[in-house]
């Protein structure tokens, strides 16, 4: 009787063993899987942050509707970097306790330098929608970014320059790792192919009155200005420029493509020239155009684009099994001719992306290639 019993007693350990194991295993399985994201959710440069989160919110929303990735949810971890540094830092070791190994980065680059230094000591995946300064390539094997560095951006625009005999020009940047790294490079660039720097002028990044500054630009009598900086600043600047009657044609880069540079500056843009990427005209540009209309009842602005990629690019290499940043390194080098939102995405040796430019003008209060 008492075999009976003891043999009746292991017989129902065991089945509940073989019941609680694979629950408990499941358990410990994630349920959701995590991405981070370190964006300017207020703050002056909240506009840019914004408009990337609407991006990959929409991607999040697509793929979490047809089933996730294997079942699990995306959710991506947001986290307000304000538009500085020492905050983003700390949002980046939160989401490094929070298990997170792919972090989408914003576009600011003093904010990104910051950053890798840490990303690359934790082994973390750092996707930067727009940080362009040149010493961010190859800065670290897991940073990488879908936005031209400036470096090709500025040599792209002094080509210009000078091919439309434009030999003669004063630069005004904002004193920042942006504002540095477009100006120089578009210096050297302009002078190694004989063109003359009339004279390199700065601002503060949080200044709002440029009334001094654009009196000693007034004093060069320039024909034209290299203009660097935020919308923030720059419409505030250009409209400051024709208000003291300076005449010089206004040259600026791609940040001057911004719904708010159109509203500080007024009928004061009319006629800045910029380069911008050549708009793609792939089945993905023209989903995620249709996509974002219905969701938010507006046409997307900068970098809504590259957040929508920079979420898809996540998911995708999350999708292939990867579950480190190195794994996810070897998946973005070995894609050729990815097809996003914002054009086609392939990355280099230094994770940087190489993608075609126009020149665009603004007319009639829009943006609109130049004739």
């Amino acid at each position: 009787m008492k075999k009976k019993m003891v043999g009746w007693i292991i017989a129902v350990v065991v089945v509940l063993i073989l019941i609680l194991i694979p629950a408990l295993s499941r358990q410990k399985q994630p349920q959701e899987i995590k991405i981070g994201a370190i964006l300017p959710l207020t703050g002056d440069m909240a506009m840019y942050g914004n408009n990337d989160k609407m991006g990959i919110d929409l991607a999040v929303e697509e793929i979490n509707k047809s089933g996730g990735i294997n079942g699990k949810m995306v959710q991506v971890l947001y986290q307000d970097n304000q538009g500085e540094a020492k905050t983003a830092l700390s949002a980046l070791q939160k989401l490094i306790q929070d298990g997170v190994f792919i972090v989408i980065d914003d576009a600011m680059s003093s904010i990104t330098l910051s950053m890798v230094p840490v990303a690359k000591a934790k082994k973390i995946i750092i996707i930067s929608t727009g940080a362009t300064n040149p010493r961010l390539s190859g800065i670290s094997p897991y940073f990488f970014r879908i936005w031209n560095s400036d470096a090709e951006e500025a040599i792209f625009m002094a080509r210009y320059c000078l091919k439309e005999k434009i030999n003669q020009i004063l630069v005004l940047y904002v004193n920042n790792d942006y504002g540095k790294g477009l100006a120089d490079a578009f210096s050297r660039e302009f002078t190694k192919e004989g063109g003359r720097i009339v004279e390199k002028l700065d601002f503060d990044e949080n200044s709002r009155d440029f009334k001094s500054i654009v009196a000693r630009i007034k004093s060069y009598s320039p024909q034209y200005i290299y203009l660097v900086g935020y919308a923030a600043q720059t419409g505030i600047i250009v409209k400051q420029v024709r208000e003291l009657g300076i005449v010089a044609k206004i040259i600026g880069t791609v940040a001057m493509e911004d719904a708010k540079f159109l509203q500080l500056a007024g009928k004061s843009a009319e006629g800045v020239i910029y380069p911008f990427p050549k708009e793609p005209t792939g089945e993905s540009s023209r989903k995620f155009k249709e996509l974002f209309k219905k969701k938010y009842n507006k046409e997307p602005e900068l970098l809504s684009d590259v957040g929508y990629d920079a979420a898809n690019l996540s998911i995708y290499a999350i999708s292939k099994g990867t579950r480190n940043a190195d794994d996810v390194r070897k998946i973005f080098l070995q894609m050729t001719d990815y097809e996003g939102a914002s054009g086609i995405i392939k990355f280099d040796e230094n994770g940087d992306v190489h993608k075609p430019m126009v020149i665009k003008e603004i007319r009639n209060g829009k943006f609109q290639l130049k004739e």
